[in-house]
């Protein structure tokens, strides 16, 4: 495998992980704002507690 081939390859996995990050994000909050509590988020998302709170301060004005 060529140097720009491995290139390619890391930038594909790297836009595959941002893309999980997003809809990750998008459950989190989406679930918070139709009320499901912190611990069904955990459940549904194997996020922390902390890492979903961080998401919902970084992106709602709660």
């Amino acid at each position: 495998m060529s140097t720009y081939d491995l290139f390619i390859e890391k930038g594909i996995e790297q836009g595959i992980e941002k893309g999980i990050e997003i809809s990750t994000i998008a459950i989190v909050l989406r679930s918070y704002t139709n009320g499901f509590s912190i611990q069904n988020i955990m459940l549904i998302t194997g996020l922390t507690e902390q890492e979903i709170k961080d998401i919902i301060q970084k992106n709602t004005s709660a």
